[in-house]
């Protein structure tokens, strides 16, 4: 495995910093969630189930994250807005 991924990254270690803090932002929890379903496409065979379902989890992760920092912008135009009335 590490012969061909040079930097793992898992869900489990994801969640394990998101609890420890040391993920400091939205780009960085981004970064590691990307590379895990990265690495799942590159260890795995394309065709695969496994391969397959990295695809698919990372289509819809990174559809959900577009909304969640779509989100985070509105919101925070809105407290701008409201902060100069």
């Amino acid at each position: 495995y590490f012969e061909i991924i040079k930097k793992p990254m898992d869900l489990s270690t994801i969640q394990k910093r998101v609890e420890s803090g040391s993920i400091n932002d939205l780009e960085e929890f981004e970064a590691d969630c990307r590379l895990t379903f990265d690495n799942a496409m590159t260890y795995n065979q394309d065709g695969s189930a496994v391969h397959k379902m990295a695809q698919d989890l990372k289509a819809k992760f990174v559809e959900d994250f577009e909304k969640l920092l779509m989100s985070e912008k509105a919101e925070k135009e809105k407290e701008e807005k409201n902060e100069r009335e």
